[in-house]
């Protein structure tokens, strides 16, 4: 039932997360042109320019995105675009043609050709399965370093290890709840939909509504917590 998702339909969006899984998470290859990109070193620079070198400026995301990333290798600035991707195919809020307008930006940044004939660049896999609201978009930073923090986290991981994680879903969702910023980040519960969507519902934005009055106060009190110690607007 957890498929369902009304008239909307969802099985590329669901496509798109398994190839993700299998050729990036657990293969380490760019989902776009099976080049080793999502290698550990790659991962590890971007975390390092990004969440280790917040940038707390004004301006908006990409710019300051852009600036950390200038000295960086084709591979991690691929590697941020596909994390882009990766981060935004859940959000409906957002139109297929500015998530590939995003992408294709940071991919530029690389002087190399944009795979913009890629299916898993299509209307079909950007469409979305719910609102991600605007707090998703007001927060991409933070859900972008949590992003990091996850694949740092799975590489550590023995193969064996994740190759067993990958397809346990309850055991992979009490391992990802204990990544660092994991309560308050809605690309959690974005996550566990797209790897295993029999088993978790796609809601992330609206959670807490279905939550009694005093649960909803105490995730209130421990995002607010949460959310302080985390730089780069």
């Amino acid at each position: 039932m957890s498929r369902f998702c009304g008239e909307r339909q969802v099985s590329e969006i669901l496509a798109a997360g398994e190839h993700w899984r299998d050729t990036a998470l657990l293969g380490e290859r760019s989902i776009f042109t099976g080049e080793d990109v999502w290698i550990t070193a790659n991962i590890e620079l971007l975390d390092n320019v990004f969440t280790q070198n917040p940038d707390e400026g004004d301006r908006h995301f990409i710019p300051k995105l852009q600036d950390q990333l200038k000295a960086c290798p084709v591979a991690v600035k691929h590697l941020a675009a596909e994390f882009m991707w990766l981060l935004m195919l859940c959000p409906s809020n957002v139109s297929p043609e500015k998530k590939r307008e995003n992408i294709k930006t940071i991919w530029d940044w690389s002087e190399k050709p944009f795979p913009e004939k890629s299916k898993w660049l299509s209307d079909e896999v950007l469409r979305g399965i719910g609102s991600g609201g605007p707090g998703f978009s007001n927060h991409r930073p933070r859900e972008l370093a949590f992003c990091l923090n996850v694949l740092l986290a799975f590489r550590r991981l023995t193969y064996s290890e994740q190759a067993s994680l990958a397809k346990e879903p309850w055991n992979f969702a009490g391992w990802l709840q204990q990544v660092p910023d994991a309560q308050a980040r809605q690309f959690r519960h974005m996550l566990l939909y797209l790897l295993f969507p029999d088993d978790f519902e796609r809601i992330s934005h609206h959670r807490r509504k279905i939550l009694p009055t005093d649960t909803r106060k105490v995730f209130r009190r421990r995002e607010s917590a949460q959310l302080k110690s985390v730089p780069n607007d």
